[in-house]
Formats: structure tokens, sequence, C-alpha cells
């Protein structure tokens, strides 16, 4: 049991800027639309059905409905789909979720007040997904074969490019680095070397047998899920 809690903790820290980030006014934004449903409402039984993205929290109920509230800046609140999920991940900016066939569904990304789609996020694989990663800028899944796919814009941000990695058993992208475990364990990581994040050493992670990895904007931490934990990066 504490190796679950140690790994849904790890989960939860994942989050920059989250819903539990700060202060409650730090966590909405008072300008913006929120959805007064609030938590209290949401029985989850997974620590995949709930998701965490900037002033915003999302759940998967026991029935498999969504559920948002918090920040709607770029309608995550608003824009809730119809539509019954195993799991949810999310970004910064919008939401992914996958249904029980394996497909993909996306919302959010749509900056409200101008009506701007600005990460492209519906525009979801057919391929059926055995792995989803809803990266900080944009959404990434892992197919049947065992390739890494990504779909969306990503606003123009940078993103990963994990076309040499096969079958990984958990991934995670953060804003200046990408990192997964392959099926034995193993460790790596892809990181942003321009600019001022080139000097946090996001690229050598620690040598550790892994079961979870979380990315934040410079740093990334990961877990061997029997209470050993790393962390690197600014």
């Amino acid at each position: 049991m504490g190796n679950r809690l140690l790994l849904w903790f790890l989960s939860i820290a994942c989050v920059e800027n989250g819903f539990w980030g700060g202060s409650e006014s730090d966590a909405v934004n008072s300008d913006s639309a929120v959805d007064s449903a609030g938590p209290q409402s949401v029985e989850f039984t997974s620590d995949h059905a709930v998701a965490i993205g900037v002033g915003f929290v999302c759940a998967v109920d026991s029935l498999g409905t969504p559920h948002c509230w918090g920040d709607d800046t770029y309608s995550v609140i608003s824009d809730v789909p119809d539509a019954n999920l195993v799991s949810l991940s999310a970004g910064n900016s919008f939401v992914c979720g996958v249904d029980e066939d394996g497909l993909a569904v996306c919302w959010g990304g749509v900056y409200k007040a101008e009506g701007e789609d600005r990460y492209g996020v519906e525009s979801v694989p057919d391929a059926r997904l055995i792995l989803l990663e809803a990266g900080n800028e944009a959404p990434y899944g892992v197919d049947g074969a065992g390739d890494v796919v990504r779909w969306g814009t990503a606003n123009g941000a940078w993103t990963p490019d994990f076309s040499g990695v096969t079958s990984p058993a958990v991934l995670s992208v953060g804003g200046a680095v990408g990192c997964w475990v392959d099926a034995a364990g193993l460790l790596d990581c892809i990181a942003n070397g321009e600019g001022s994040t080139g000097e946090f050493g996001l690229d050598a992670p620690p040598t550790m047998r892994s079961r979870a990895v979380c990315t934040g904007i410079n740093h990334a931490c990961v877990s061997d899920g029997e209470g050993q934990t790393a962390c690197w990066g600014d």
C-alpha cells in the first residue's frame, strides 16, 4: 500500500503551478469561469483517473464520466466531452483521456477569450493507445506497435523527439525534458539543450531502476516504487 501511495503522490508532484501548487487564489483565476460542482461530487478509484493542469483539476468518476473544475481560460471546463473514459492525463492547458476502446479523447487548449485553438489537441490519432501522456505542451501516446506518437501543435513550444524510443512502460514530458522508462525499468531522457535549460543536466538522469518518472519545467524526479526517489535539474 505504501508503494502505491508513493507513486500516486509522485504523480501529483509532477504538476507545476497546479491546483494544489499554492494558495487558493493562485490556483484559480478569479477572472475565469469556474465549475461550481467542485471536487466533492467526484468519486474515483484509480490514480489514473485524476489529472491536474495549471489552475484546473479533472477526474473520472466510477462510471467513467469526466469532470473538471477550476480555471477555464483554455476551455478545459466548458468543453468537457460526453465520453466514457478509463484514464486521464493533463497538460498545462488541455486534457486527454483514453476510452474503453483504447482511443484518445482530448479537449481544451482553446484560448477562450479569443476562441483561438492554440494547441490542436482534438486531432487525435486513430490508433489504439496502450499508454497516454499529456505533456506540458502536447499529448503523446504509445500505440500497439510500441511507437511513440505525438499530436497537436504544442503552441510552438519545444517537444522531444521520441522516434528512436520503442515500447516505453512509462513516459513523462515536461517543459524542457522528456523521460521514459523501458520494460526493464531503465530510465532515459531527452533534454532541450538550448538557452538556459542546457545547464541543468536534464539529459543525465540517475542510474536506478525506475517505476515512475515525472517531469517539471526544468527538473525531473523518479521513483523505484520501493521508497527510493531522486530528482535532478534546476
